[in-house]
């Protein structure tokens, strides 16, 4: 599904698209991995 959508907004976006999704990503999984999940984290906090 994400690289459909990478796909897509490279051929139809250009490179700026590309690099905002990418960019979204990033700081997606960047906050993400600031949230203390027990499952995560070892269970150690």
């Amino acid at each position: 599904m994400i690289g459909q959508y990478a796909g897509e907004s490279v051929i139809y976006g250009g490179l700026y698209s590309f690099v905002y999704l990418i960019a979204f990503i990033s700081i997606s999984l960047g906050i993400v991995n600031l949230l203390p999940l027990p499952i995560l984290d070892g269970d150690k906090l």
